[in-house]
């Protein structure tokens, strides 16, 4: 813990700047994926199949845009956000694992099935 003066002083150089990067193009590489792959499901079946790895999906492009806004209020020193920030990308990581699982039995499914 420590100060923030401390906290940053431990940093690497541009952190901020770096993290704010690979967030906004993890938030746009989220929205594009689930846009895909909601796509190669509607031309798979001829509908979207609403499903708990969709659903998760969809739960997982709000946290993640959730978290993203919380950058203005981190900037001004606000606790309460960045903590909030980082439980949401926790909770966005550890769905990921789950999904990722689910993801691949869908792909297993789809060659099986050819």
């Amino acid at each position: 813990t420590g100060t923030r003066a401390e906290r940053k002083a431990r940093l690497p150089g541009k952190f901020a700047q770096r993290h704010y990067r690979w967030g906004s193009l993890s938030l746009g590489g989220m929205g594009t994926g689930r846009m895909g792959g909601m796509g190669v499901t509607y031309i798979n079946n001829g509908k979207l199949v609403v499903g708990p790895h969709m659903l998760v999906g969809v739960a997982r492009t709000g946290m993640i845009a959730l978290a993203a806004s919380l950058a203005p209020f981190m900037q001004q020193g606000n606790v309460i956000a960045r903590k909030a920030h980082v439980g949401l990308n926790m909770g966005t990581l550890t769905l990921f694992l789950w999904q990722a699982v689910s993801g691949m039995e869908i792909v297993n499914k789809i060659w099986v099935n050819r």
